[in-house]
């Protein structure tokens, strides 16, 4: 994840949210960057969740299975 924040330019801004004591302050914080900050946060945050990580990363597994699935119902 630290890779994401790097590539984004956000070390500086991810620091200042970490030290945030609640998830309000962090929230408001965000609301007072600029678009482009708000922007390149939700990208991160997005990739951060292991759901779209583990989608990303077996999309063609996924895609593979699907097929097979749908040829198996397609011959009955």
């Amino acid at each position: 994840m630290k890779r994401v924040w790097n590539l984004l330019a956000l070390n500086r801004e991810r620091d200042q949210l970490a030290d945030k004591s609640s998830a309000s302050d962090v929230i408001k914080t965000m609301l007072t960057m600029n678009e482009e900050q708000k922007l390149k946060f939700c990208y991160a945050l997005w990739f951060y969740q292991p759901d779209v990580v583990e989608a990303s990363l077996n999309h063609k597994q996924r895609a593979s299975s699907y097929q097979v699935a749908n040829n198996r119902y397609q011959s009955h």
